[in-house]
């Protein structure tokens, strides 16, 4: 078993070749490239999106030594997905990643493409001259094919980022989007070229015409086969982590069973579709048992600012993140540029996640998955419902430690401060409708 904590660590060459833990989703991998060519994946941040595109990287470039003892190596061997019938053909790749980067303007994610697209001219020999980037992308496309005789993987991780960035600058948001869109439009003619193309973001931005040239894409985000590709379920945690479990026990005085309990209890709950287990936030759930201890790891790693702000300018009934807010697919799940709503943000970005269906009237509820989401989420959204001064010092870890030592009295008191800093004539009818009052 590996012994490196592997929190943070998103590139699958280096997780296999510097003895980092490492829980094999390789089957689901090759799952995707046997039965179809091009795929949209949306999954929350740091759910793992980075190191499935670095796996498929890997995969479709032919690194068979990296696979060794993985799922995949057998499932290569046995079947192969390439079209010559040949196990572990190595193949030309595209990878663009658009992490990691400010997009304060159009010419900066210009920029960002032109270094994309300039380090692979200087290694397929294409020339740059061009004067679009779409058109160097398409050149670039073909050089590939021709050279290799073998049709290219386009990887694009993070495709939302730019636009995500820019939600609250509406001019610069469509300027992004324009340019997105025909620099991505570019894959639609180029079908002859490319093997096998797969994006992943965290939004689905299906009505702003940036996927309207790629409909070939297949959506995974809620099929129920893929529910596990990103994340880890109880069982993984259970079977790749047994020695680190017993370590976390010891080191709180109880069973590695009720230490799984209250990992649950922190950060499993995820549900991508209706029929999948329960997944645990795979960032969290790393870092809790590297250190052994609970923490709001995720939650800590980036704090909501843009859909507080997005609640606060809407109705938006923050009860329902605890309650549960029933919505059909489609409120959720489709980001509209032109309408701007809180809920699929909230879905889209792991706040939210689906707790149950009903068939029928094809109707999800939706609620915060778990414990760390649930208390962070509420401590930033409470100055949208009270003006607390900060010398109160009332918190919500304040009312928990009240609830579970029974004491109601305390519990009362703290509530009445709390509601008397509620502002009764002038407070406006949105901030109202936020918390759930009429």
């Amino acid at each position: 078993m590996a012994q490196k904590s592997s929190v943070g660590v998103s590139e699958f060459k280096r997780l296999i070749t510097g003895d980092y833990r490492y829980v094999d989703k390789t089957a689901l991998v090759y799952r995707l490239v046997s039965q179809g060519s091009a795929y949209f994946l949306s999954r929350p941040r740091r759910f793992g999106k980075s190191l499935l595109v670095s796996t498929l990287d890997a995969y479709l470039a032919g690194r068979k030594e990296l696979f060794r003892g993985l799922a995949l190596e057998q499932l290569e061997e046995t079947n192969p997905t390439d079209p010559s019938g040949k196990p572990w053909v190595p193949g030309p790749v595209m990878r663009l990643d658009f992490s990691g980067n400010r997009y304060d303007s159009a010419d900066a994610l210009r920029i960002v493409i032109d270094s994309i697209l300039r380090a692979y001219e200087d290694v397929w020999g294409s020339d740059p001259r061009e004067i679009s980037l779409a058109g160097r992308f398409r050149r670039l496309l073909r050089i590939m094919h021709q050279k290799t005789g073998m049709g290219v993987t386009v990887l694009v991780d993070e495709y939302d980022k730019p636009l995500l960035y820019s939600m609250d600058d509406p001019e610069l948001n469509r300027d992004l989007r324009l340019e997105l869109k025909g620099f991505y439009g570019v894959l639609k003619g180029c079908d002859a070229d490319i093997r096998f193309l797969f994006f992943t973001g965290v939004t689905q931005f299906s009505h702003i015409s940036i996927f309207s040239d790629l409909n070939q894409l297949r959506d995974i985000s809620m099929r129920p086969e893929y529910n596990a590709i990103c994340g880890l379920t109880a069982e993984e945690v259970r079977d790749t982590f047994p020695a680190e479990l017993e370590n976390f026990a010891q080191r709180k005085a109880v069973t590695v069973p009720q230490i799984m309990d209250k990992l649950a209890q922190w950060y499993d709950g995820y549900h991508f579709s209706v029929s999948g287990e329960g997944i645990f936030n795979p960032f969290s759930i790393l870092s809790a048992i590297d250190s052994a201890d609970f923490e709001n790891y995720w939650f800590a790693t980036g704090t909501p600012t843009v859909l507080v702000e997005l609640i606060r300018r809407t109705s938006f009934n923050i009860m329902g993140l605890t309650d549960g807010i029933r919505a059909k697919k489609y409120d959720f799940m489709e980001y509209r540029a032109d309408t701007v709503e809180p809920l699929p943000l909230l879905y889209q970005s792991g706040y939210l996640t689906i707790t149950s269906y009903d068939p029928a009237f094809e109707e999800y509820t939706l609620a915060v998955p778990n414990r760390e989401v649930k208390y962070s989420l509420l401590e930033c959204l409470m100055p949208l419902c009270f003006t607390l001064q900060k010398t109160s010092g009332i918190t919500v870890d304040d009312f928990i430690r009240c609830l579970e030592r029974g004491d109601t009295a305390a519990l009362l008191q703290k509530l009445k401060a709390l509601l008397a800093t509620v502002p009764y004539n002038d407070i406006q009818d949105g901030a109202r409708d936020s918390c759930g009052s009429h």
